[in-house]
Order: structure tokens, then sequence, then C-alpha cells
């Protein structure tokens, strides 16, 4: 399993990639949205998974999660928000970007199992 983890915030970005490494996951870790899409673009990787923070410069988060459900290839990509903004404005913003969670920071181990095992991942007890 393969899993993509953009944040601004390096710190964010480890521990994120903490939970998933314990969970099986490969991971790619990219500081801005743009460098992620460029990755994504000369890699041709597709993974399976990645965790978009909101609020990032250049392009922020659901611009990111737009652009990417705009290209087929990436139709199997479920699509997490990751931010400490919990208003349902934003919530619903990123629905409708093409997000399939969202989760306010920090990302607790134990939430992120559960939603993981929702969408379909199977792990190894």
């Amino acid at each position: 399993m393969k899993a993509l983890v953009i944040d601004d915030s390096r710190g964010a970005r480890i521990m994120i990639s903490k939970h998933l490494t314990r969970y099986g996951f490969s991971i790619h870790q990219e500081p801005r949205a743009t460098t992620a899409l460029e990755h994504l673009r000369t890699s041709k990787i597709i993974y399976d998974i990645a965790f978009v923070d909101v609020f990032m410069p250049e392009m922020n988060g659901i611009e990111f999660v737009r652009e990417i459900r705009k290209k087929e290839e990436y139709d199997e990509m479920f699509l997490f928000m990751v931010t400490s903004d919990a208003s349902e404005a934003r919530m619903r913003e990123a629905m409708e970007a093409g997000a399939d969670e969202y989760f306010i920071k920090p990302v607790e181990p134990s939430a992120l199992l559960v939603k993981l095992e929702m969408l379909g991942f199977k792990f190894s007890s």
C-alpha cells in the first residue's frame, strides 16, 4: 500500500507518516501541493491514499483535491483532508471538492485505523 502525505508542516508529515508506516504503508512526503502534483506527474506512481493539509502556500489542499479529481488515473485514490479547521463550511468545501474523509489535527492513530478499515483497507492483527 502506498500513501502520499502532503503538508507544509514537517512535524505533521512525520506524525502522519509514522502512523501509516505502522499500518504497513510505504510513504512519500511532499511539503506543498504543487510539488506533490509535479511528483505525481513525473513519477507516474498511483498512490492508494493521500493525506492533504488544507492550508498550504502556493496551492491549498482543496485546490489540490479539485485538480486530482479532474484526472481519471487518480479515480481510485482516496483523499483525506487534514486540518486544524473544524468548521462545517470548510468540511463541506473539502467534501464537495472530492475529498473522501476529513481529519482534525492531530490525527489520532485509533481514529485513523477505523477510517482506513471503513474504506476497505485490510490490516493483519
